[in-house]
C-alpha cells in the first residue's frame, strides 16, 4: 500500500493497520525525495506505433499522441524507425516523410492521400522507408514534382499503392541508390508514370501496372544500373520504356509491353550496355 494522509510528502507505505497511519521506515530522514504529489515535467518519448484516421477528433484516446488525423502529424509524432498505419479516409495533404519509418495504408483504393496540385503528395527524404498501401493523387506539374518523390534517398521501398492522376510524374526516384518500386498502379499521369535519374541509381522496377498514362511508362535517365522486369506496360501516349542519356547497365526483361502510342522501347541513348530480353511486344504504334 501507499498513502500519504496528511499530503506532507511523507509516502506511507505498509503500515500494520493497513495504511491508516504513517508507517515510518527505520533508518530513514522522514522525508520523500520525489513525493507523488510533485507534478511530473518531462516528456513522453516518441510512439513506435501511430495510427491515423480523418475520423479521429481530441475526443479519440491517445490523441496527438499516438493517434492523429493527418498523415504529417503521424509521420512528425513518430519515433525514427517507427510504424504509421494509415486507415481508410481521405487526407488532403502534401506529406513530407523526413525520417526512417513505414508507412502502411489500410487500402491503396481507399486510402486517399490528395496533393491537391499544390506540390509532391508524397516526398522522401529519408533513407529507408517503407511507403505501401495509398492511392495517391494530383501530385502538380512543377518539376520535379511527382505523386511520389524519393528524393536523393537509398533503401526505399515503394509497393502496392495506386498512383493515378497526377499532373507531374506518377512516381520519380531522382538521384537515389537502392530503391525499390514493385507491385503499383499507375494510371492517368499527365507525366512519366515511373522515373529514374542518377548514376548511382541500382533501382529495381518490377511487378508494376502501368497504363493509360499521357507521357513515358518507365523513362530511365542518366542512370546506372536499373533492372526493370515483370511490369505489364499498356496504352501510355509515348513509349512503353525509354531508357536515355547515356545510361548505362540497364536490364529490361519479361515485361509485357503492348499498344503504346509509339515504339514499345525506344532506346534514344544507352552507349554502355541495355541488356533487353524475353519481352512480350505487341501492337504498339
Amino acid at each position: 500500500d501507499v498513502y500519504d494522509s496528511d499530503v506532507d510528502g511523507i509516502v506511507d507505505l505498509g503500515s500494520p493497520d493497513g495504511g491508516l497511519n504513517p508507517y515510518y521506515i527505520s533508518g530513514g530522514d522522514n522525508s520523500d525525495a520525489y513525493p507523488l504529489t510533485a507534478p511530473w515535467t518531462g516528456e513522453l518519448p516518441l510512439p513506435t506505433n501511430v495510427f491515423v484516421d480523418d475520423g479521429y477528433t481530441s475526443s479519440t484516446p491517445g490523441w496527438d499522441y499516438d493517434h492523429f488525423n493527418t498523415i504529417q502529424n503521424g509521420v512528425d509524432g513518430v519515433a525514427i524507425g517507427g510504424i504509421i498505419t494509415v486507415y481508410n479516409g481521405l487526407y488532403g495533404e502534401n506529406v513530407l516523410i523526413d525520417k526512417t519509418v513505414q508507412l502502411y495504408g489500410e487500402d491503396r483504393d481507399n486510402t486517399i492521400i490528395d496533393g491537391e496540385n499544390l506540390t509532391n503528395t508524397i516526398r522522401i527524404t529519408a533513407d529507408n522507408v517503407i511507403f505501401t498501401g495509398c492511392k495517391v493523387i494530383n501530385g502538380n506539374s512543377v518539376y520535379p514534382n511527382a505523386g511520389i518523390f524519393l528524393d536523393h534517398v537509398e533503401g526505399s521501398i515503394i509497393n502496392h499503392n495506386t498512383v493515378s492522376g497526377n499532373n507531374g510524374h506518377g512516381i520519380f526516384d531522382m538521384w537515389g541508390t537502392g530503391n525499390q518500386i514493385f507491385d503499383n498502379i499507375l494510371t492517368g499521369n499527365k507525366l512519366t508514370a515511373i522515373r529514374v535519374d542518377g548514376t548511382e541509381a541500382h533501382a529495381s522496377i518490377h511487378n508494376n501496372s502501368i497504363s493509360d498514362n499521357d507521357d513515358t511508362g518507365i523513362f530511365i535517365y542518366h542512370a546506372d544500373t536499373v533492372l526493370i522486369e515483370h511490369n505489364t506496360i499498356t496504352g501510355n501516349a509515348l513509349y512503353g520504356i525509354s531508357p536515355q542519356g547515356f545510361s548505362k547497365n540497364i536490364t529490361i526483361r519479361y515485361n509485357t509491353i503492348s499498344e503504346n502510342m509509339k515504339y514499345g522501347i525506344w532506346v534514344a541513348a544507352c552507349p554502355n550496355g541495355c541488356d533487353i530480353h524475353n519481352n512480350t511486344i505487341s501492337d504498339n504504334q
